[in-house]
Order: C-alpha cells, then structure tokens, then sequence
C-alpha cells in the first residue's frame, strides 16, 4: 500500500480518522485495502447484505459444487491469513514470524487441493505462479486463483463464477454455522481423492502435507474457539488413523458423526454417506 495510506489507516487504527486522507488514496490500493478504507469511513458492511450473502450456493454434488467448495475453502483461509497480516502491520509491528508461517500454510493447501482433487503434476514454473497468486491473495484479488488454475492447465474449472468471489471480504464476518459446511465438503472431497490418486511424486508429498495439516494445524483455521478447542481434541484422538489410515473416506465419516453427535445434530447415515461418497468419486474420476 502507499505508505501515506499506511499513516492514515495507522491513525485510524488509533480512533484518529483523517477521512479526507483515506478518501484521496482509496483509488490507488488494492482492494482488501480499499475494503478496509471503505470500513474505516463508513461502519461494517451493510447488514442486508450481509445476512442475504450464503456460501456455498451449489447443493447437489457436482463439478461446479467441487469447484465452489474450493474456491470458497481456500477464500477463507486466505482472509485468515490477511486480516492475521493486517493486524501484525498495525497492531503488532515485527511480528513476522507467524506471518511467514500462515503464508507457507496457504501455499501448502493450495498445493494440496490443487494436486489431489484435480491431479495436477507440478512443473517447476508453476511455484512461482503459486507465489504470485498468494501475494494477490493477501491484496484481494479474488481472481488470482482462477488465472493460477488457468495457467496450470485446470482448463475445466466451472467458468461462471461463484458468489464467494463477489463478496471475499464478508467471509470474514461469517459464522461457525455458515463456514462449517464448505469445510465438511472439502474435508470429504478430499478423502475421496486419497482413495483415487496413487503413485506420483507429487501425490504422495500432497497426501502427507495434507495428514500433517489436518492433524497439527487446520484447528488453527477454524474462527470459533470452541470449534477449535473441539477439533483439537477430536484429531489428537484420531491422529494414529489420520497419520496412517488407509480408508481415508471412512475415517472422516467416523470424525463428522463424532463432532455432530457432540454438537446436538443428527447423524451422517452410512446410506448418505456411500451415496455421496460414490457420487463425489464419479466427478474426480471424469476427465
């Protein structure tokens, strides 16, 4: 950002609002900064708006509601990562060690994403566009994931696109109850892939970034405290099998019933459960 809009915000971090100051340079930043401008002169976004906006939109399993699901999981976690940026910039100066941590998480899960449910082989040009796509992730550019699918050959991703990619920066004020779907469907879709994709190096390195991640970290990426004190506890008692297991759908079936049973809901029927998974493992295969 210019650093005359980097002084202004800093005052407003501070209650000291020079309007006039943010309004002059809005024009020149990105647009997580000219998000963060907007909110600064004018409140939280409007309430309708709000409350209208749902992630996902897609409901019945399908290409475009693997696609949605993705976009929509990886949004997320990349406002983690900008909102845990913005607050080290002006609220903890030169505390870039946990920066640089959330960054290299970010890039491990679009790495693994990418490679498992879309069986991408890597070429060694394509970690520099993954760099620059996480550098336009942390300026707002929602687009950027769809130019790095597009330049790594993902030429079949659903071309319209998703009401997620509208509207980024409220998926930050969302709660447990509306981000919690989109990551039970990429948490399943995921262990789908661990049954269909084998052999390559790039497999392989994903498949154990990913048991790493889901047992040692994505607690982290959950915005509730209880979710993530619950998730913590769930995947310590579940690591041998997350670390080791071979039926990976099975065992993220077993985990879903565990935590709806904890939360009051009904249970994940194995009925459900096979149909879905047999329909999720239909789309990953076509070509």
């Amino acid at each position: 950002m210019q650093h005359s809009t980097f002084k202004a915000l800093k005052r407003a971090f501070m209650n000291d609002v020079d309007a006039e100051a943010l309004k002059k340079n809005a024009h020149r930043e990105p647009p997580f900064i000219q998000f963060q401008i907007d909110t600064v002169l004018n409140g939280k976004p409007h309430v309708k708006r709000f409350l209208e906006i749902r992630f996902p939109q897609t409901k019945h399993i399908s290409k475009p509601l693997l696609d949605e699901t993705v976009v929509t999981y990886l949004l997320f976690v990349a406002n983690i990562v900008k909102y845990d940026k913005l607050n080290r910039t002006f609220l903890r100066p030169a505390a870039w060690a946990g920066e640089i941590c959330w960054i290299r998480m970010l890039k491990m899960l679009i790495y693994c994403v990418v490679t498992l449910l879309y069986d991408v082989r890597w070429k060694s040009h394509y970690f520099f566009l993954l760099d620059s796509t996480v550098q336009d992730l942390m300026l707002g550019k929602t687009n950027s994931l769809r130019i790095l699918f597009r330049n790594i050959g993902m030429n079949r991703f659903t071309p319209q696109s998703f009401p997620v990619e509208n509207d980024c920066e409220l998926l930050h004020f969302h709660s447990a109850n509306e981000f919690g779907p989109y990551y039970w469907q990429l948490l399943h879709w995921m262990a789908e892939a661990f049954e269909l994709r084998h052999g390559h190096e790039d497999v392989e390195n994903a498949k154990s970034m990913w048991r790493d991640f889901v047992t040692s970290t994505m607690y982290r990426t959950l915005r509730c405290y209880i979710c993530m004190r619950h998730y913590r506890n769930v995947s310590q008692r579940f690591r041998d099998k997350l670390l080791k297991g071979d039926d990976y759908g099975e065992i993220w079936f077993e985990i879903h019933n565990v935590v709806r049973s904890a939360t009051g809901k009904p249970p994940y029927l194995s009925a459900d459960f096979e149909r879905d998974r047999q329909s999720m493992r239909f789309v990953l295969q076509e070509k």
